[in-house]
């Protein structure tokens, strides 16, 4: 029996939109990160496994900061010093994409028992029974599809263990519409003891040995109520059980429907959905819904900035109600410019879109000049 913790997509260096800082004077959202690789690091020395695989994107970026690379290099040095080996891989934010620039894991590989992946190719470690077969994110999908062809499970091995990031090819949902990222086909998963995903942020089980282990925290609100955290994995098997990690809160407030409202009814309606909910510490989002254009001018913003002061990050998504434009069926009377431009789309072939929705949109705003104009 082997044991190995599967981890993923740390992001460390993540800043995010918000402005506070720790009392020491950092960002508070890289902070997050960090200090939720740290507790990751702190449970896993706990469990004490055999093996621990990292599926890419550690960093967040190429060239990280001083500070976020002294952090991790701190945490990883601890699990060096507890005699426990890991295997890491670049994925698409931590690699570099181009041959001309070096790779942040350079710097690290002074770091024993921790072996790293980046190097554009297919790279395989014997660690106790396993052998561990790891593909980082390549330079483009041509490499990683060459690298992927040699990966074939060892024989001599007892287990079997495969490392990737990327998107697996047939069930898109699992992108994360990036730049760069990879496609993975099924073919790949083949007869292997695990596969260790990384790239989808959610916990998911693709097969019985193929998992994503998701992100450490949440990077955006597209993971809003998701949990977060790690995977221990028994194999034979293999037997999968997830370790929550306890990050910042991340949550939507009740939408407001703005359909029919004047400027006092939106302001009240602002406040009471603000003031019934617990934000405190929070990254939190208020999302109005059909919203008259003439009302999104006249939202009280100081007064949101300073009910909303207790959160760590609180912001407002407009969703703008679509006005209807009054159109003639005489083009004349509507002017010479506007009669223009329906000719202009009448004779020219438009993919992929509605000609008279243009049409409607395009009058409408060349009517808003003229009337900016003429004020």
């Amino acid at each position: 029996m082997m044991r190995i913790v599967h981890i993923a997509d740390s992001h460390l260096g993540v800043i995010g939109s918000t402005r506070k800082l720790t009392p020491e004077g950092w960002n508070q959202r890289e902070e997050d990160f960090l200090r939720i690789f740290e507790i990751a690091i702190e449970r896993i020395i706990e469990i004490h496994p055999d093996l621990v695989i990292h599926s890419g994107d550690l960093f967040h970026v190429v060239r990280p900061t001083n500070r976020v690379i002294a952090r991790a290099a701190k945490a990883l040095l601890r699990l060096s010093d507890g005699a426990i080996p890991m295997v890491l891989i670049s994925g698409n934010h931590d690699a570099p994409k181009s041959r001309s620039i070096g790779s942040v894991f350079q710097i690290m590989e002074i770091i024993s028992n921790i072996n790293y992946v980046y190097r554009n190719s297919y790279e395989t470690f014997r660690i106790g029974d396993a052998m561990i077969h790891a593909v980082p994110h390549c330079l483009s999908q041509d490499d990683l599809d060459r690298e992927l062809e040699k990966a074939r499970p060892d024989s001599n091995s007892q287990f079997n263990i495969l490392v990737l990031h990327g998107v697996v090819s047939s069930i898109p949902e699992f992108s994360m519409n990036e730049f760069a990222e990879q496609f993975i086909p099924e073919s790949a998963f083949r007869s292997f003891d695990y596969v260790a995903l990384g790239h989808y942020h959610k916990f998911t089980k693709i097969y019985d040995n193929c998992y994503y282990a998701g992100s450490t925290e949440r990077v955006s609100f597209s993971e809003e109520g998701q949990l977060k955290g790690f995977l221990e994995v028994e194999i034979p098997g293999p037997n999968v059980k997830f370790h929550e990690l306890p990050v910042r809160s991340m949550f939507k407030l009740p939408p407001i429907d703005a359909t029919g409202f004047d400027s006092q009814k939106l302001k009240e309606e602002i406040i009471s959905r603000i003031g019934s909910a617990d934000i405190d510490n929070s990254i939190s989002r208020l999302e109005i819904k059909n919203l008259p254009e003439h009302l999104a001018s006249v939202i009280p913003r100081q007064e949101i900035a300073g009910l909303t002061e207790r959160a760590l990050q609180f912001d407002i998504k407009l969703d703008k109600a679509q006005e209807a434009v009054s159109l003639t069926t005489d083009l004349a009377n509507i002017g010479k410019l506007e009669s223009e431009f329906a000719g202009f789309l009448s004779r020219t072939v438009v993919e992929g879109a509605d000609k008279e929705e243009l049409r409607i949109l395009g009058i409408k705003y060349l009517k808003k000049i003229r009337a900016e104009e003429t004020q």
